[in-house]
């Protein structure tokens, strides 16, 4: 993400980073939440909502992101949301495997 804040190759840098961990954190996530439970049942709830809340972010995204740089000629609060985001996706990713473990 610091990448972003280059001039010149940083922003081609940081894309080509940020693909490649987005589709390692997206094939994570699909097995954690097959993995999450033995029950059908559960799994694909899980699976509903994860996708419903994916793509509801995947639609405002651009609008989330592009708006502070705009308003601000930053990409500072875009990086402090994206940077929220991830803490968020480890810290759920976590608790699925520590319930999982446990069941």
């Amino acid at each position: 993400m610091t990448c972003l804040l280059w001039r010149g190759w940083g922003h081609w840098l940081s894309a080509i980073i940020l693909g490649f961990t987005c589709s390692l954190v997206f094939t994570l996530a699909l097995n954690l939440i097959a993995t999450s439970s033995r029950q059908v049942t559960v799994v694909a709830r899980r699976s509903a909502i994860a996708q419903s809340c994916g793509y509801l972010l995947a639609a405002v995204g651009p609008l989330l992101l592009g708006q502070p740089n705009h308003i601000f000629a930053s990409w500072q609060p875009g990086l402090l949301l994206i940077g929220g985001l991830m803490i968020l996706t480890v810290s759920i990713g976590y608790a699925l495997v520590t319930t999982t473990h446990q069941q």
